[in-house]
């Protein structure tokens, strides 16, 4: 159809010019840097927790750690651990180098540790920060906080003590995932969970159930009962002993 009357002979005027080809560049550019954010900055080890902290803290595992650690990060097994260890074998430090590992080695992250006390909770965390001090390679800022560790909204940990039940409630990996491996993951860990209460494991096992999960369970067998030591006889778990003459 022709145009008639007042837009006679008048469309050259709104024919596309140069800034029409750069806005339609401009906007196709932003639609890739919507859906493809950058990596996390050691995405490379999302399953060599091991290898990141030989590579990137610069922190010798010794065997029974080691064995923790890969167990954990395994694809193709149940990313769910407990360790019923002896008193220092290092489940505490071992615990702060997998946290480190998985907030710089998966976009949005998040992990939520708990312990038996806010004392054990806050001692957790102080490892936690030493770690990062210490790194050989700077990991992602800002910092670890108290406890509490913010690389952006949708990417973070958080120590919670078990005295207030629904601090440990509602939380969960991101149900939308993006492209890369990893993206979105939660990690829980329980330190020191012979002292945690069952409702505890509970409000954790609920997390269990959306995105991908995993989940870490360390303390001394200090009794024969309550989840910590019903877990050592049921359910999809890698089971690791530590003793004394390890």
């Amino acid at each position: 159809m022709q145009p008639v009357g007042f837009w006679a002979g008048r469309t050259e005027r709104f024919a596309p010019g140069p800034w029409a080809s750069a806005s339609s560049k401009l906007r196709e550019r932003l639609g890739v840097l919507a859906t493809k954010p950058d990596p996390a900055p050691f995405a490379h080890y999302v399953h060599d927790p091991v290898g990141f902290m030989r590579d990137v803290r610069g922190f010798e595992p010794w065997s029974k750690q080691a064995e923790i650690a890969e167990d954990l990060a395994n694809p193709e097994g149940f990313r769910q651990v407990v360790a019923y260890t002896c008193n220092g074998a290092g489940k505490s430090t071992l615990a702060s180098e997998l946290i480190l590992w998985f907030m710089a080695s998966r976009r949005n992250a998040r992990v939520i540790t708990t312990a038996g006390t806010g004392g054990q909770v806050r001692l957790l965390w102080r490892k936690i920060r030493s770690a990062y001090e210490t790194s050989s390679r700077e990991l992602p800022g800002p910092a670890p906080l108290t406890q509490q560790w913010n690389l952006s909204p949708e990417w973070f940990a958080l120590g919670l003590s078990t005295n207030d039940e629904t601090t440990l409630q509602g939380h969960h990996a991101l149900m939308g995932r993006g492209t890369e491996d990893g993206y979105g993951d939660l990690l829980a860990v329980i330190d020191e969970a012979s002292a945690v209460e069952d409702w505890v494991f509970n409000a954790m096992r609920g997390y269990m159930n959306v995105g991908r999960c995993y989940w870490l369970v360390l303390g001394n067998p200090n009794r024969p009962d309550g989840e910590f030591f019903q877990i050592s006889q049921r359910g999809n778990w890698h089971r690791h002993s530590i003793s004394a003459f390890d």
